[in-house]
């Protein structure tokens, strides 16, 4: 009886062996499945974010070569009407710093006799103090009769 319960004792701790074997043996299995797939999730969101980085700058580069050719095409049309599309420095300066002295929709008078009219501050400015086109001379309207 006694040896029988060796025997079992022993086949029970074989096969406790050999069951943690195979418990150590998967683990390590899951350990390298997991290893390579967090090394794959890795390397995906590393070419996700190249492949959006290389998106974003060809949309900067665009945009980049659209308002230069934007600018170089609004400038032959401004030659083309007959405007210098070179400012001076001096009175591009002038004209900033008269937009910003005024405060919105106020036009100073030219003359300190004589306040203007609103009828002469529409032409001149927009609500907001900016200048128009209209107002600076540079396009004028002809009707057609």
């Amino acid at each position: 009886m006694r040896r029988i319960q060796i025997n079992k004792l022993q086949r029970n701790a074989g096969f406790m062996e050999e069951w943690h074997a195979k418990g150590v043996e998967d683990w390590k299995k899951n350990q390298k499945r997991k290893k390579d797939r967090e090394s794959k999730q890795l390397e995906f969101d590393y070419k996700q974010a190249e492949k959006y980085n290389s998106i974003a700058l060809q949309k900067l580069d665009d945009a980049n070569t659209e308002v230069q050719d934007g600018i170089a095409n609004f400038e032959e049309t401004l030659k083309s009407q007959g405007i210098n599309p070179r400012v001076q420095k001096d009175i591009a300066d002038k004209a900033v710093t008269d937009s910003f002295s005024r405060t919105a929709g106020q036009i100073q008078p030219k003359s300190p006799m004589r306040a203007p009219t609103r009828a002469s501050q529409a032409a001149t400015a927009t609500a907001g103090g900016a200048f128009t086109l209209t107002s600076t001379g540079l396009k004028q309207r002809t009707k057609k009769t």
